[in-house]
């Protein structure tokens, strides 16, 4: 389902009290509201249809609404799944992706898809790829969810998205695709993937280097 959400409003000019959006071949103005907040200005989307302000508009029956106008679940996905399983695991990667506009390409998710993208190139880009050991860290969750029938708890998946893990200090890209760790543990230990389930090639393991 197509939405908007604050990453869009970081791309609307500081001034504008309204944006435009086309869907389907129709064009669509949402009207936005700034709050003043303890730390400065805060702006929010105007549900056109209830008038309330929202960090986030679905485009529902040919129009944008918030999810209660929209009578719209957004955590129906992982709520029919385990929790802590490889559907929430997913449905959390999809929302950090978006987050930090950042498209996920195919699942299993590999940080190889991206190794030519600009924003490894600049200034900033320890940022960038901090971003990307997240979804890896995220992946080699949701692959042992599948592969071992295990579970996460939500401490330990908020503890990566946060990127507070130590984990996420101690191993680099390639080592996620070798091994999977015990997330809920911040030892760093863990065990080699087994080949029938590693989708890295030996081909591609010299371009990993440095990564």
């Amino acid at each position: 389902m197509y939405c908007i959400d604050e990453s869009v409003l970081k791309m609307i000019p500081s001034d504008s009290m309204s944006c435009n959006f086309k869907v389907e071949g129709r064009r669509h103005t949402v009207m936005l509201e700034v709050v003043k907040v303890g730390y400065g200005d805060r702006r929010y989307f105007v549900c056109p249809c209830c008038g309330k302000k929202r960090t986030i508009l679905y485009y529902i029956n040919h129009g944008f609404k918030c999810r209660d106008c929209g009578h719209f679940n957004p955590y129906k996905k992982i709520q029919n799944g385990t929790k802590g399983g490889s559907s929430e695991i997913q449905y959390r990667m999809e929302r950090y992706a978006k987050k930090n506009n950042i498209e996920i390409v195919r699942f299993p998710f590999n940080y190889m898809d991206y190794i030519q993208d600009e924003r490894l190139m600049k200034k900033g880009k320890d940022s960038f790829r901090m971003k990307l050991k997240v979804l890896q860290a995220l992946e080699n969750m949701r692959f042992q969810t599948i592969m071992m029938k295990k579970t996460f708890s939500n401490q330990a998946i908020r503890k990566v998205i946060s990127e507070k893990h130590p984990i996420l200090q101690k191993v680099s890209l390639k080592d996620m695709t070798m091994i999977w760790y015990d997330w809920e543990s911040d030892s760093g230990k863990g065990f080699t993937i087994p080949a029938s389930h590693n989708r890295v090639s030996q081909l591609t393991k010299d371009a990993m280097k440095g990564i």
